[in-house]
């Protein structure tokens, strides 16, 4: 398991700090969702929305680090949120928790999707998290081939949306 807080270096040399989200966060979780684009919001959230709604960034900060876990990238000066990566396991099945990734406009197509999936990825496994599953809008080829090119087993359904199964390093662990 990767070792948080981090800085990573995007290809460019621009550095970034990975680390858990906090309830310190939650400013700056509600100005990055505000900074998305109308495109990137929809295929996030699946639906049209202009900020995140009342008491969501309390949630999506105030995490256990077992059942929730979300990881962040932000500027090292600043603690602008860049993107985001979370994991929140399922009730009805334990062992498989639900994926997000959202990275803000500007830093799409640079490889933080990737760093923040691996990050996910790695996490899991100490959390006894053996699948994590992705809902894709079928229209969000970014996604979509962010998860097709992870190197790990996939699967897919189609119900309306694309539910994406990412089984491999995410296993069981004792």
């Amino acid at each position: 398991m990767s070792k948080l807080p981090r800085i990573w270096r995007l290809p460019d040399g621009d550095p970034l700090l990975l680390r858990p989200i906090g309830p310190r966060d939650k400013g700056a979780l509600e100005t990055f969702a505000r900074g998305l684009s109308d495109a990137s919001r929809y295929l996030r959230f699946h639906a049209q929305v202009t900020q995140l709604p009342a008491n969501a960034s309390t949630v999506l900060t105030h995490v256990d680090g077992y059942h929730h876990f979300a990881v962040v990238a932000t500027h090292p000066a600043d603690r602008a949120i860049v993107g985001v990566g979370r994991m929140i396991r399922e009730a009805e099945d334990p062992s498989v928790a639900e994926i997000a990734i959202t990275v803000g406009d500007a830093y799409q197509q640079r490889g933080l999707g990737t760093v923040l999936l691996r990050e996910l990825v790695d996490q899991a496994p100490a959390r006894r998290i053996g699948v994590l599953r992705a809902y894709v809008l079928a229209a969000n080829v970014g996604m979509r081939h962010l998860l097709a090119s992870s190197g790990l087993p996939l699967s897919e359904r189609e119900s309306g949306t694309m539910d994406l199964d990412l089984v491999g390093r995410a296993t069981h662990a004792a």
